[in-house]
């Protein structure tokens, strides 16, 4: 299975792409610098909870920390 590449731009936004497409399973596929994310799963807009649900299905304990706008693992 290919892994997702991250790209870091000069302003300090992180993206990660899989084939050409945003996603990312351990945050969000956007960083941008004043703190916001946004969530991608193969292009496609995600909830951060269905992401949560991908690691459960998994077997991976895992919560979303909607204070901090990021995944936790236990």
């Amino acid at each position: 299975m290919n892994k997702p590449e991250c790209i870091a731009y000069v302003c300090g936004r992180k993206e990660w792409f899989l084939n050409r497409k945003r996603h990312r399973e351990d945050g969000p596929a956007i960083e941008y610098v004043w703190g916001d994310n946004d969530w991608f799963l193969n292009g496609e807009a995600t909830d951060p909870e269905t992401i949560v649900d991908l690691w459960l299905m998994r077997g991976k304990f895992c919560f979303y920390d909607k204070d901090n706008d990021c995944l936790n693992f236990g």
